[in-house]
């Protein structure tokens, strides 16, 4: 399974009027920079059969863009017709639960998750870093316990994955970090 995992874009700061975090949503400079980091993927060949996205509006949005530009680059088959929403992608989510939710779905598909730090990062790390086989999923406070790898994904950011279900516990290796800038300058490069 190639899994992508994809940082939400820039977003505004919580102004006075907005109550809760979940609701903030993309500035118009984060906005723009994610339909150039977009393009960046789409000039990489990147064509997920899903994505998914946490339920808080600046993940939506970045999900929305990036699956209106897969739409728009359509080759093949492979675009996705919506997007999911994953509880499991939420900042603060366990991400044993992400990975349960991964090693149910197909093994051989590609699947785009959009979210939050440091919780992606969290997520890529426990997917390159640790062996979790069937104590894991025993004993999931020796696998949460592990050490992290130091991913760090900039807003807009792009961990590339390629990973096997172990025991509901999902087992891979980076196969690439790339930062907005890299992904802008494949898109020009494309041009």
């Amino acid at each position: 399974m190639e899994i992508y995992i994809l940082r939400h874009g820039k977003a505004e700061e919580r102004p006075s009027g907005i109550s809760s975090d979940a609701k903030r949503r993309l500035t118009e400079s984060g906005r723009s920079e994610m339909e150039q980091v977009a393009s960046g993927i789409t000039a990489l060949g990147i064509r997920p059969d899903r994505i998914i996205s946490s339920p808080l509006v600046r993940a939506r949005e970045t999900a929305e863009i990036i699956r209106g530009r897969l739409l728009l680059e359509r080759d093949s088959g492979r675009s996705p017709t919506r997007v999911g929403i994953w509880q499991e992608l939420k900042p603060e989510s366990d991400v044993l639960g992400a990975h349960g939710r991964l090693a149910a779905m197909a093994p051989d598909s590609g699947v785009m998750l959009v979210g939050h730090e440091p919780h992606l990062s969290s997520l890529a790390s426990s997917m390159i870093t640790r062996r979790p086989g069937r104590a894991a999923a025993r004993d999931r406070r020796a696998y949460a316990d592990a050490p992290d790898a130091a991913i760090n994904l900039k807003k807009g950011g792009l961990a590339i994955i390629r990973a096997n279900a172990d025991a509901q516990v999902m087992r891979g290796f980076l196969r690439s970090l790339m930062t907005p800038k890299q992904l802008r300058l494949c898109r020009r490069a494309a041009h």
